[in-house]
């Protein structure tokens, strides 16, 4: 009687154990499935985004030359506070550390030497960048309340009890012990490749017995790589606000000159792109001046060229109207409106081209200006 006992009491055990066993390892798969989709669409997205958006927003490292024809000309580094971080703490790029980043994550930084005509050094600037709305930030992205979660959080909540279910029918059966546990194994492989691989081929008919829309099942799995594809697209045509502020030294370590911008992106195919800005300089003619100029400039970034769903052309008019606020110099107009046009080649995926050609309506004056910049991979393929 006691060893009946004992052994009933053990079956028992190991029943709740075992489910147990299975609603711990679906969740961790559960988590895995997130964590390795999500990160496969991170890289897809990154070589997917314009680079006028990169040139805007970069997302962890870039180095960038500018004005390499001009008399500005200006070598710089940009990064994150999050990829700084990031390189110091990998655990970092885990969901439940990340959403703990959010500033890091939008807190950007930036670094210049800059030269003139006979690329000598002529002073620094440094500066930040703040996205005070950033909603194409994918690694943040919750679908919790969209299709997809409808479709994908009720299907593991069926797989779940199922799963429960079938475990509960087995170990109730009068099987010997080998053929018992051989069965729940093929069960949780069964689970295990479901998660992994959006497939049933690998579940046990039995495991579906009394579930009320098997069909129903099949639908979903097959709509959930589709549906999530389509919803992280669409974020990159989502807001992307900026604001940022820079100064600049002579090479004597004087400070000359200030700015603050702010940056509106919206789109795709094509990118609303709004940019204005006041910016402060120390003229110096026969006596030093200081001087303040505001710019507003409004345009569409289109591509060209897409290969591969990435685009290697982008071509952005755009037209810029300036103003002089303080003390224009004698003769001086104290305002500009130019007709702009960025040219951007990618060479590779994180090599861009941009060309810049501007066009002063006023004086039909023809200026351009060729730029480099090159975005580093701050996430590894772990």
């Amino acid at each position: 009687m006691k060893k009946a006992l004992l052994f009933g009491l053990l079956i028992l055990f190991n029943l709740n154990l075992f489910a147990q066993t299975v609603k711990d390892s679906l969740q961790t798969a559960v988590y895995s499935l997130k964590k390795e989709k999500l990160s496969n669409l991170i890289k897809s997205a990154e070589n997917l985004k314009s680079g006028n958006y990169k040139d805007v927003f970069y997302s962890f490292f870039q180095l960038a030359a500018k004005d390499l024809t001009g008399q500005n000309k200006a070598f710089g580094f940009n990064s994150t506070l999050f990829a700084i971080k990031l390189k110091l703490d990998s655990s970092l790029n885990h969901d439940y550390n990340l959403r703990k980043q959010n500033f890091a994550r939008n807190f950007q930084f930036n670094v210049k030497l800059n030269l003139d005509t006979a690329l000598k050094f002529k002073g620094f600037t440094s500066g930040f960048t703040y996205a005070i709305v950033n909603q194409r930030d994918h690694q943040l992205a919750n679908f919790t309340g969209s299709y997809l979660g409808k479709v994908l959080y009720p299907l593991l909540d069926t797989i779940q009890k199922q799963s429960a279910a079938y475990t509960t029918m087995i170990v109730n059966q009068n099987l010997p012990r080998e053929k018992r546990s051989a069965l729940l194994s093929q069960m949780q492989q069964g689970i295990d490749s479901l998660l992994a691989n959006y497939t049933l081929s690998y579940l046990p008919d039995a495991f579906f017995k009394g579930l009320k829309y098997p069909s129903a099942l099949i639908a979903s799995l097959k709509k959930i790589d589709l549906i999530s594809d389509s919803l992280y697209k669409e974020l990159d045509k989502k807001w992307l606000w900026t604001v940022s502020g820079n100064a600049s030294t002579a090479k004597t370590g004087r400070f000359n000159r200030a700015g603050i911008e702010t940056i509106l992106l919206k789109g795709k195919k094509p990118e609303l792109d709004i940019r204005a800005g006041v910016y402060y300089a120390d003229t110096l003619v026969q006596r030093r001046i200081s001087r303040f100029v505001s710019s507003i400039s409004a345009g569409f970034n289109f591509p060209l060229l897409i290969v591969k769903k990435a685009s290697t052309i982008e071509f952005k008019p755009y037209l810029e109207y300036s103003r002089i606020l303080s003390n224009a110099l004698p003769n001086e107009d104290k305002y500009r409106i130019l007709a702009n046009a960025d040219l951007r080649f990618r060479i590779t995926e994180g090599l861009w081209l941009p060309l810049t050609i501007k066009y002063d309506l006023q004086y039909n004056n023809l200026l351009g200006f060729l730029n480099v910049s090159i975005n580093l991979k701050g996430i590894n393929s772990n």
